[in-house]
């Protein structure tokens, strides 16, 4: 009588053939296994026997040499500290139950538990007994202990991601040119990216021509009312790349913003079109101010189940700038620590997860702008009223139904990163994003890449955004305070930049009400008349006259515009302007030391000047170099 399959349960009634044939072909099973190759046949055809009488490390121990394997063959992994299955189809990641657990080894593993052994009337050729296997199953306590059991978790391969379709990854082998081997993972698991890929995901192209990918992408979303075009649609263009790329940057991916100036603009279309091209899913989330806690919840929870994507919509602070430290560490941290909900228990999570964002008129924090890629939207008609070309093809409802644009959307976003590995991945030309350099090394490259050679523009995602209404305004009005105060206190009489200088606080402050710029920490007093209107009262800007042999013949002639020369106007105004009382002087020196001390600011020339707070010197002021 044949030995039973290693993919179906025996039937009690059936003994295992020659024991000593079935030890070894369990043994050499292991080995096979463990090392991620092939069993010989003969070897397959065995069903393992599990000896349940066996102590609980023993037994712990049997299991793991059976499910081990580098390949994933038995369908149960490591995720994090839990142990799970995927099905193969939706990908959806279900935690193994003792329950469960107790069916699943002998039904999926093959696994044939034995209770005792029974002793027959038959003897074999030489003699002996023919023991009969009875069947027996595992308990709850055993399969709760083995589920527990580091032994057998350890052993598992890890899971580290699951794709809903075929998507590429770059992992530590090299290719022939001696760069990290480029490759697009099949339907399955993945051994040396630990990434699981449904099989049941969409099917695209993977021979779209580069030219037809760029045409097509650019044609789809180039009617789209953005400020910059180059620059916002490669915003646009490297969110895609960046989510469909996931296993091709290491590190985080920065935020993706998509700002309009009124409703009805297409931000939400644009950014459901990142998510619903990779995932077939436009799930969004709220973010509210003053709601922290549940920000944390949201966040947790994601973490947790590994979601591939954050997609905040319509975010609206009601006129105030978005703050969230939560939202600051999301964005930069490679792990997250948590409390598990209804429990004690913390844990710490790899994220990989990217972060969208859409709203109207939005302004960031400093630390959230330099984090985020804000594609600004620029429209002077609403949607409904906007006329477009017949050929335009419009993103509706209908569009989105249509499973063939999602199949023709990834095969464009594919074709441009296959062109950039065929063409030795031109590196990225400009400076790196901050907190995110590993990502900006590949995508920004991947973008600009496409840009230059399939449509001859200048595709830079990185290039700092032209309108000073949105994102951070703080920090654009801190830059271009710096720059005129660079050029004025900088420049010899030649024209020439000084290779270093200083300028005191009271010098920032006249020149930030000369050109009513980073005037915030200065109120009230934010403008020259502000601080005029406070001479003669206590505490207030005082202005020494120069000395002069005229006699005035009308005190109230001395404050009188017409009665004053221009250059005396002009000195005064200027006194005025780099005026600080107590409180302003207390204030806006802590602003300029946070924003300022130990940076790098660019003149209007562009020369590149690093500032320096010193410490303990009256009036308070900076140094400032010249960058070499």
């Amino acid at each position: 009588m044949s030995e039973p399959s290693a993919t179906m349960p025996p039937p009690a009634s059936v003994p295992p053939t020659d024991p000593a044939l079935r030890e070894m072909a369990a043994k050499l099973g292991t080995m096979f296994d463990t090392a991620g190759v092939t069993r010989p046949d003969e070897a397959a055809q065995i069903a393992p026997v599990l000896n349940l009488k066996l102590p609980p490390d023993d037994l712990a121990r049997e299991v793991a040499n059976l499910l081990a394997s580098k390949d994933g063959r038995w369908g149960l992994y490591r995720w994090q500290r839990d142990i799970v299955t995927v099905d193969e189809q939706e990908g959806a990641r279900e935690v193994m139950k003792p329950k469960r657990f107790r069916t699943w080894l002998p039904t999926f593993r093959g696994v044939y538990p034995v209770e005792r052994w029974q002793k027959t009337e038959e003897k074999d050729a030489q003699g002996r007994d023919v023991l009969k296997a009875v069947k027996g199953g595992l308990t709850k306590d055993q399969a709760e202990t083995l589920l527990e059991s580091d032994v057998l978790r350890l052993s598992l391969p890890e899971l580290r991601g699951v794709n809903p379709i075929k998507m590429p990854v770059m992992d530590g082998g090299l290719d022939d040119r001696g760069l990290q081997r480029l490759r697009l993972l099949q339907p399955g698991f993945d051994a040396a990216s630990g990434i699981y890929t449904c099989r049941s995901g969409v099917t695209y192209a993977e021979d779209m021509s580069f030219d037809d990918a760029v045409s097509y992408l650019w044609n789809l979303f180039r009617w789209f009312g953005w400020r910059d075009v180059q620059r916002d649609f490669s915003i646009h263009l490297a969110a895609m790349v960046t989510m469909f790329g996931r296993g091709i940057y290491a590190g985080k991916a920065p935020m993706f913003f998509y700002n309009a100036n009124i409703q009805e603009s297409g931000k939400t279309t644009l950014a459901s079109y990142v998510t619903w091209l990779v995932h077939g899913s436009m799930r969004t989330r709220p973010l509210l101010p003053d709601a922290e806690d549940k920000l944390q919840e949201l966040l947790n929870t994601a973490a947790l189940r590994g979601n591939p994507y954050v997609f905040f919509d319509n975010v609206d602070w009601d006129g105030q700038q978005v703050k969230t430290v939560l939202l600051d560490e999301w964005l930069t941290n490679a792990e997250k620590e948590f409390r598990k909900l209804g429990g004690n228990d913390e844990g710490q999570v790899v994220l990989r997860a990217m972060t969208l964002g859409t709203g109207n008129n939005v302004t960031l924090s400093a630390d959230l702008q330099r984090r985020t890629l804000l594609a600004d939207l620029l429209n002077r008609t609403t949607g409904r009223d906007r006329e477009l070309p017949d050929s335009v093809e419009k993103l509706d409802a209908k569009f989105f139904a249509n499973i063939e644009n999602r199949k023709k959307g990834l095969a464009a976003v594919w074709a441009l990163i296959r062109q950039w590995d065929v063409d030795g991945r031109p590196k990225w030309p400009f400076r790196e994003l901050g907190s995110f350099n590993q990502w900006s090394l590949v995508v920004p490259a991947i973008v600009l890449h496409a840009g230059r050679k399939g449509a001859e523009q200048e595709w830079n995602c990185l290039l700092e955004p032209q309108n000073e209404n949105i994102g951070d305004k703080e920090s654009t009005e801190i830059r271009k305070l710096v720059a005129f105060a660079l050029d004025e206190f900088g420049a010899k009489d030649d024209g020439a930049m000084r290779e270093a200088f200083e300028i005191t606080v009271a010098q920032f402050a006249g020149v930030a009400r000369r050109h009513a710029v980073a005037t915030h920490k200065l109120w009230p007093e934010k403008d020259i008349e502000s601080v005029m209107q406070t001479e003669g009262k206590a505490g207030g800007w005082k202005y020494s006259a120069p000395t002069s042999n005229e006699p005035l013949d009308d005190l109230e002639d001395f404050d009188r515009p017409p009665a004053m020369s221009a250059d005396d106007q002009a000195k005064r105004e200027r006194s005025a302007s780099e005026w600080l009382s107590p409180k302003t002087r207390s204030s806006f020196g802590n602003e300029l030391k946070t924003r300022l001390h130990e940076l790098d600011f660019k003149s209007g020339s562009g020369q590149l000047y690093r500032l320096t707070h010193l410490a303990g010197v009256s009036p308070a002021r900076y140094s400032v170099e010249k960058v070499k």
